[in-house]
C-alpha cells in the first residue's frame, strides 16, 4: 500500500506546508476504493499510519493540542489541597495567575461598604457605609525649603489600605497576590485621592513605576503603595526670622467622593513613619516633629473627608550666628573705637563710620534677598535696624564733637580778645576762682568736723558751705563739679560719655533681644530633640 504514491513521502520530507492545508490534504489523500471495514487489519493500520504521519508533517510534527482552560480556585475555606506538590513554585505561580484571571473583571466602581463582614462563604452586613481608607506615609527625604516661594519639596512612600469584598479569594499557598502591571490596576477600584496644597508632583518610575497592589488572601484587603515626590506650597510665618519654627501641612483628599461614600483614616499603628537620619538631613532646617491631624472641608459640592501631615521644621540657627550676628555685633564693636580716637581725626573718624555703615546696609541687603517681601517686622529686621542704628549714632556723635570743639576754639579766641582788657580780665580771673572754691568747699567738708578745732574756717564759712551743699544734688553734684573741672573742654566729655553709655545700651539691647527670641527657640529645640529620641526608640 505504501508503494502505491513513494512521491508524499519524499515531497512532505522535503516540504513542511503550512498548517493551513491540513484539512485540504486530510480530505484529499487518496485512499483504497474498497471502504476500511472489509480491509484486513494489516490494511486499515497502515492507511491510519500514513495518514497520521501526513497530518504530523503538515503541522510540523507537532501535535496540535488546544490549551487547557484555566482553572478557577475554589472560594471555599474548608477546601484542602489534593497533594502534596500545590505548593512547589510552579503550582503557587499558575495559582497567583488563575486568581488574577478570576477576580480581575471590571472593579473600577467603588465597593459596597465596609461594614460587611464574611459568614461562612457569603458576605453579610451594612453595604451602605462608606468606603474606610485607612492611610500610612513613609517620610523619606525633605530636599528643599524655599522661603522666597514658601514651598517645600518632600520624598514620601504614600500606603492606602481598604477592603473590597469582591476581591476576596481563599488560597492554601499565598498570603497574597501582587499586582504590578498598570493593566492591572485600571481594572479595580482605586481611591481618588489628591493632594490640596500641591504645586508640582511626579510618580517615580525607574526602572519600573514604583507602585504595587497587594491583594491579601480571606480578607479582601487591598493595598496601595505608591512613592513620589512633591511639592507643596508652606504658608510661612517670618516674624521671628531665623530664629523661627515653621509648620508645614500635607492635605489630601478625595476628588469625587463625598463623606457618604469613602472616607479616610490615619492606620492606627504607627500612621507616619520617619527614615533614620532624616531629622538632621536638612542643610537649613531640622525636622523637629510630625503629627497628625484632620482636615474634613465642605464645600458646594459637599462634604469630603481630609487627612492632614504636620510637620514642623526648625531652622538652623549655627548658620545665621556666623554670617549675621558676629559680624554685625562686630561692626558695631568698631564703630565705637571712633570714641577713643582725637577729636582732630577728622579723616579717620569719618572713613571708619562710613565704611561700617555701608558694609551693615549690604549685608541687610544680602539677608533679604533670602526672604519674601512681608509687611510686618522680622527678628533679623529689628537687630539689623539696632546695629545700623548704633552705628549711624557713632558718626552723629562725632558731628557733636566738631561742632563742640569748634564753639570751643571760638570762645578760647572771644577769652583771649577780653584778657586785653583789665577789667574784662579781672572778671573772667574772679569767676574762676569762685568756680575753684566751690569744688574745694565740697572736699574741705567731708573732713571738717574732724579737724573742727584745728580748722582755719570760722563758722560763718562753714555754715556758707553748708548753705551751698543742701542746694546741690549731695555726692552726684559734687561729682560733677570735680568732672567738670578735669575736663574743661566739652567735646573730650562728650567723647568720654560716648565711651560709656554706647557700649552699655548695647548690652542692654542684646539682653532684651536674645530673650524675647531666644528662648521660644531653645524651648522649641528641647522639644525636637526628646521628639527624635522617641522616635528612635520607636524604630528599635
Amino acid at each position: 500500500m505504501s508503494s502505491r504514491h513513494p512521491f508524499f513521502g519524499q515531497f512532505l520530507s522535503a516540504h513542511r506546508p503550512p498548517p493551513a492545508l491540513f484539512f485540504v490534504v486530510f480530505f484529499l489523500l487518496p485512499s483504497p476504493l474498497l471502504p476500511l471495514s472489509s480491509r484486513t487489519s494489516v490494511e486499515r493500520s497502515q492507511l491510519l499510519s500514513r495518514r497520521h504521519t501526513a497530518i504530523s508533517s503538515l503541522a510540523g510534527r507537532k501535535e496540535l493540542r488546544p490549551s487547557p482552560p484555566p482553572q478557577s480556585v475554589p472560594i471555599n475555606p474548608t477546601a484542602q489541597p489534593s497533594n502534596s506538590s500545590s505548593n512547589s513554585p510552579s503550582n503557587s505561580l499558575e495559582e497567583e495567575q488563575n486568581i488574577i484571571q478570576r477576580l480581575l473583571h471590571n472593579w473600577r466602581v467603588r465597593p459596597r461598604g465596609t461594614m460587611a463582614a464574611l459568614r461562612g462563604n457569603h458576605w453579610s452586613g451594612d453595604f451602605d457605609m462608606p468606603v474606610m481608607v485607612d492611610v500610612n506615609m513613609y517620610l523619606r527625604s525633605i530636599s528643599k525649603v524655599d522661603d522666597v516661594n514658601m514651598e517645600f519639596t518632600m520624598h514620601f512612600t504614600f500606603r492606602q489600605e481598604w477592603t473590597d469584598e469582591r476581591l476576596f479569594f481563599h488560597s492554601h499557598s499565598l498570603a497574597y497576590i501582587v499586582l504590578i502591571s498598570s493593566e492591572y490596576s485600571q481594572r479595580i477600584f482605586l481611591p481618588d485621592t489628591f493632594f490640596q496644597n500641591e504645586k508640582d508632583g511626579k510618580k517615580h518610575d525607574v526602572d519600573k513605576p514604583n507602585v504595587f497592589i497587594r491583594v491579601y488572601n480571606g480578607t479582601g484587603r487591598v493595598l496601595y503603595s505608591s512613592r513620589m515626590t512633591l511639592t507643596l506650597s508652606c504658608p510661612m510665618h517670618l516674624q521671628a526670622y531665623p530664629l523661627d519654627t515653621q509648620t508645614c501641612f500635607i492635605d489630601y483628599a478625595s476628588y469625587a467622593y463625598t463623606t457618604k461614600d469613602l472616607e479616610y483614616r490615619w492606620k492606627a499603628d504607627d500612621p507616619i513613619q520617619i527614615k533614620h537620619g532624616m531629622r538632621q538631613s536638612l542643610p537649613s532646617f531640622v525636622l523637629s516633629a510630625v503629627t497628625t491631624a484632620n482636615c474634613t472641608s465642605v464645600t458646594n459640592t459637599g462634604t469630603y473627608s481630609c487627612l492632614r501631615t504636620i510637620i514642623r521644621l526648625r531652622r538652623e540657627f549655627s548658620y545665621y550666628l556666623l554670617q549675621l550676628y558676629v559680624p554685625s555685633f562686630m561692626l558695631v564693636a568698631v564703630s565705637t573705637v571712633s570714641f577713643w580716637l582725637d577729636k582732630d581725626s577728622v579723616p579717620a573718624r569719618i572713613t571708619l563710620g562710613t565704611t561700617v555703615l555701608l558694609t551693615v546696609t549690604t549685608m541687610a541687603s544680602g539677608i533679604n534677598a533670602k526672604l519674601p517681601p512681608v509687611s510686618y517686622t522680622k527678628s533679623v529686621d529689628i537687630w539689623i535696624g539696632v546695629c545700623t542704628g548704633f552705628i549711624f549714632a557713632a558718626l552723629l556723635e562725632f558731628s557733636l564733637v566738631n561742632w563742640a570743639a569748634r564753639k570751643e576754639a571760638s570762645s578760647m579766641a572771644k577769652s583771649n580778645r577780653r584778657k586785653t582788657n583789665p577789667l574784662l580780665s579781672a572778671i573772667h580771673h574772679h569767676r574762676e576762682h569762685q568756680r575753684r572754691l566751690s569744688v574745694m568747699d565740697a572736699a574741705v567738708f567731708g573732713t571738717l568736723r574732724q579737724f573742727r578745732s584745728a580748722s582755719a574756717f570760722s563758722t560763718s564759712r562753714e555754715a556758707d558751705i553748708m548753705n551751698r551743699l543742701r542746694h546741690r544734688s549731695g555726692l552726684s553734684g559734687w561729682w560733677c563739679e570735680l568732672w567738670t573741672l578735669r575736663y574743661r573742654e566739652k567735646s573730650r566729655r562728650i567723647d568720654l560719655l560716648a565711651r560709656v553709655l554706647f557700649p552699655l545700651f548695647f548690652v542692654i539691647f542684646n539682653i532684651i533681644y536674645w530673650t524675647c527670641y531666644l528662648r521660644p527657640y531653645l524651648a522649641e529645640e528641647v522639644e525636637g530633640y526628646i521628639a527624635g529620641e522617641k522616635a528612635i526608640e520607636g524604630t528599635n
